[in-house]
């Protein structure tokens, strides 16, 4: 038997298939004994094992019955029964106890050559005199008793078709087992003998057709199969080839087995050539078109519309179209249901396809599908996979244009997935060399990750990259600079470096130019007044910017209010506490969530405000709203605040309970973030609502806490240290 997809690498030992090789025992036993034709179809998907799923059938069978094989080949297409042929000639060795009186390789070979060079346009009486004479070789040839394997069938010419047809329609009154074996979708139809065996008589006893269907592997055959890989990395292998043996096989080894990035499978993982060489006959005859349009599908990878491959492989669109529906024929390629998409019938296919490509065309045609992506508005992932795949290269022609959409992406994807915008925005960062054309660039992709890395709670490297910039920005008049001095100074707090983030504060606000927009003024100020409070010493004096104008607009005006308020709380100005309250509340419960997501130290202000000033309802429902908006934006950085506010509100409402579980949820993600002094504040909260609890071992859970608490608390002249 020729070698297949799963013999392209080293193939495994046999496993698994049972019920299906009992199927071709039985069909065996049947022809032995009725002494009649029978034909068994073994059918499957590419590279799922029939080949070798027959050919351990066979061996199974012994010297009962002897065996030929004969397979077809996409170059033989054009040969008159070449099939037949090829197991009664050259398939000779393969059979056994072949006796003096059944037909020699130069009776059929002479039988055949009267065969018209092209029966598909002889006569019906012409074509069915040599299906007869054809028939009768067969049979004598099966006199004693024959399997005849014919393999690749879906490669077959018309000839052996129409014959495998007539046998059905004639059968060969001699005990021949015919076992046809090929692919269902890359026939002209799916059953072209015939309909298969209803699944409740599959186990039944055989009748003179039966239809072998071979599905997946499961996990655990797998694992017999490859009995020392990893499990991590067999699950991962499995997952990808989708338990089918031939693809499996011929996976690359090694971590980078999974990728989907045909640019880095070319550079790194790869395909072993004898899968290739394989695998290569499905595409090596395609007409220049559909194999340009094949490889284009292969740079795009995913489910792709006609749209992009026309765009990346330079073809119009309905010359795109017709290609996709004629390689859909050949299985190439299939159409995902329910969508106009189409994709790849197997990731190794296009593996395959991907290795086999020219890699300066693969990144041309990289370029195309990213600036077709980005033309046609495709989501940020799929825009950034390919702008990742470039930057990979040596070339530097399109770094800029690949770091705007990494930018882009990042920005969109943000609050759903920070960690992969900041992905995205380390790879750009690391894209952009530092040189002195790049400095404003390399600045404002250094800022978004900044933000966005203290938003997910990496505030060490946050604090670094803010420290390296902010200096190297200048004054302008929009506030930029302003605000990134905010976002450092907010860092240093967290952190608990409560002076240097009000010195830090300080000395901008006194730096601002004349005219700068007062977001950038209202945002420093806040963070002198939350440092002053965290402190110990509130800043109680309004900034001139909020003087004799309580109402306004904007989170930023109602964040530095609330700040203003807490503040006035602390020092005892209740009157002054609840006008600037209900000024910033008003703001707040006016402006909708997309312009409040990004404020959740206003929410926190806000509660804790209105908790000291006995409006626990309002400070829930505060409180509540700013957790729900952070939780969907994933940031660590304020969730910490929220929970620890909201605990203060339970404790006081008498939910010890759930006093509790906040403050120890705020314990989690004050140390998932690295804040001591957020930290000490949890485990003090936590153990003053346990000692009221009364539990079971209340109190010496609650001391121990007390004691952690005071432990982490390095200045006790602090609002940490006094709690």
């Amino acid at each position: 038997m020729t070698p297949g997809l799963e013999s392209a690498s080293l193939s495994p030992r046999f496993v698994g298939r049972r019920p299906q090789l009992a199927r071709i025992g039985r069909a065996q036993a049947t022809v032995l004994s009725r002494r009649w034709q029978m034909v068994c179809e073994v059918v499957g998907e590419p590279g799922i094992g029939k080949t070798r799923f027959v050919h351990e059938a066979l061996q199974r069978c012994g010297p009962t019955i002897p065996w030929a094989v004969g397979t077809c080949s996409p170059d033989e297409r054009g040969v008159p029964f070449h099939v037949f042929r090829h197991a009664f000639t050259e398939g000779q060795s393969l059979r056994h106890e072949v006796r003096a009186g059944q037909p020699t390789e130069a009776t059929w070979a002479e039988s055949v050559a009267a065969v018209p060079a092209a029966p598909a346009r002889a006569s019906d009486a012409r074509r069915f005199r040599t299906y007869q004479l054809a028939r009768r070789l067969i049979g004598l040839a099966a006199r004693d008793g024959l399997v005849l394997v014919l393999d690749d069938l879906h490669w077959a010419d018309a000839s052996s078709t129409g014959l495998i047809a007539h046998l059905l329609r004639y059968p060969v009154p001699a005990p021949l087992l015919l076992v046809l074996v090929y692919r269902p979708r890359q026939m002209a139809t799916p059953m072209p003998f015939g309909p298969p065996v209803p699944a409740e008589h599959a186990d039944a006893e055989p009748t003179s057709h039966d239809r072998i269907e071979l599905h997946p592997l499961s996990v655990a055959e797998v694992g017999l199969l490859h009995p020392h890989v990893d499990q991590v990395e067999l699950r991962a292998r499995y997952d990808l080839s989708g338990g089918n043996p031939g693809y499996l096989a011929v996976l690359p080894s090694g971590p980078t087995s999974t990728t989907a990035d045909p640019i880095r499978e070319a550079q790194g993982a790869r395909l072993a050539d004898a899968a290739v060489a394989v695998l290569r006959r499905e595409w090596v005859d395609l007409p220049p078109v559909e194999l340009t349009c094949l490889r284009a599908g292969a740079i795009v990878d995913a489910p792709f519309t006609t749209d992009l491959l026309a765009e990346v492989a330079q073809v119009p669109p309905p010359v795109a179209v017709e290609a996709s529906w004629r390689l859909a024929r050949l299985d190439l390629i299939r159409r995902v249901p329910g969508t106009g998409r189409f994709a790849f019938r197997h990731p190794v296919l296009r593996m395959a396809v991907a290795q086999d490509t020219d890699p300066a065309w693969q990144v041309k045609a990289c370029v195309r599908a990213l600036t077709a992506l980005v033309e046609l508005g495709a989501p940020p992932t799929d825009r950034a996979r390919y702008a990742e795949r470039l930057l990979s290269l040596p070339n530097g022609g399109w770094v800029d244009r690949c770091v705007t959409v990494l930018c882009r992406a990042a920005q969109e994807v943000r609050r759903e997935t920070p960690d992969l915008a900041i992905r995205w925005l380390r790879l750009a960062l690391c894209a952009l060399r530092p040189t002195a054309g790049l400095t404003q660039r390399r600045q404002d992709v250094s800022l978004a990750l900044a933000q966005i890395t203290g938003e997910a709670g990496d505030l060490a490297e946050s604090r670094a990259l803010l420290q390296e910039i902010v200096p190297l920005f200048p004054a302008d008049p929009d506030g930029r600079r302003a605000r990134a001095v905010a976002l450092w100074a907010r860092v240093e707090r967290l952190l608990g470096n409560y002076a240097e983030a009000a010195a830090i504060s300080r000395r901008e606000l006194a730096a601002l130019p004349a005219g700068a927009g007062p977001a950038g003024g209202y945002r420093l100020a806040t963070e002198i007044g939350v440092a002053g409070i965290l402190a110990g010493h509130p800043v109680t004096g309004l900034p001139d910017m909020l003087s004799g104008d309580l109402g306004g607009s904007g989170a930023d005006r109602a964040s530095l209010l609330a700040v203003s308020s807490l503040a006035a709380a602390h020092d005892g100005a209740l009157d002054d506490a609840r006008g600037l309250l209900d000024a910033g509340a008003r703001i707040v419960d006016a402006l909708p969530d997309r312009d409040m997501r990004d404020h959740p130290d206003c929410f926190t202000a806000l509660g804790l405000s209105e908790l000291y000033l006995e409006r626990q309802a309002d400070a829930a429902r505060h409180l509540d709203r700013g957790l729900t908006l952070v939780r969907a934006s994933h940031r660590d950085d304020g969730l910490c605040q929220l929970l620890l506010g909201r605990s203060q509100v339970a404790y006081h409402g008498g939910q010890l309970t759930t006093a509790i579980a906040l403050a120890t949820e705020a314990g989690i993600v004050a140390r998932r973030i690295g804040s001591h002094h957020l930290l000490s504040f949890a485990l003090a909260f936590e153990a003053e609502a346990t000692a009221w609890r009364g539990g079971l071992r209340d109190d010496d859970r609650a001391v121990a806490l007390a004691r952690s608490a005071v432990g982490i608390a390095t200045d006790l002249s602090t609002w940490c240290g006094r709690t």
